[in-house]
């Protein structure tokens, strides 16, 4: 599992944003989705994921605002967190996101493109060629498994929690309840709104 090409990513990204326009900094915004969106510079923004450390995680999304329109990197895990960042950023800006750059194939970068689609009916997706070849690929059969043995995972990890007992088998300490009950909830809403 391995980005064949991570700089061609990273060359869209930066190329778009040095077209960025001048915006106002608001401040930090809190989310009860657990997440903040920071202003990173002129017209750049990120949506940071403040889940804590654990097994099953949500992407952190970028937005550069440009003169006429919106880039937004990555688009999180479910529809629902999609939909959540797209609110926050609709309190930065009422312009439309024209692109939408997918730096790979894992479902908590692509799976709310669908969002996006809806509300921006002329967007444009972009992405490395490897991409577009690894999703119905080995994105579709990682997806299939994850939905296929991930609940019964998602059920022993609550059953680890309820007995006080890391995966390890050793006492379990107050950070690891709190990630293994955040990647419960995590599993629990992808599995609920993953494509099939």
């Amino acid at each position: 599992m391995t980005n064949r090409n991570p700089i061609s990513s990273l060359v869209i990204v930066a190329f778009i944003g040095s077209t960025v326009a001048a915006a106002p900094a608001p401040a930090p915004t809190k989310s009860p989705d657990r997440f903040e969106v920071q202003n990173l510079g002129r017209g750049v923004y990120a949506a940071i994921r403040k889940e804590p450390p654990g097994l099953m995680f949500d992407a952190n999304v970028v937005f550069i605002v440009n003169d006429a329109d919106v880039v937004v990197v990555d688009t999180n895990m479910t529809p629902s967190s999609a939909t959540r960042v797209l609110a926050a950023l609709r309190k930065i800006t009422s312009k439309p996101v024209r692109y939408v750059v997918n730096t790979h194939w894992h479902d908590d970068h692509i799976t709310g493109n669908q969002v996006y689609r809806k509300a921006f009916p002329g967007v444009e997706f972009i992405g490395q060629a490897t991409t577009l070849e690894d999703e119905p690929t080995v994105g579709a059969t990682n997806r299939k498994e994850l939905l296929k043995e991930g609940p019964g995972f998602a059920a022993f990890i609550k059953e680890s929690v309820q007995k006080g007992k890391s995966l390890a088998g050793q006492d379990l300490t107050p950070e690891e309840r709190t990630a293994y009950l955040s990647d419960v909830e995590q599993a629990e809403r992808y599995f609920r709104e993953a494509p099939g």
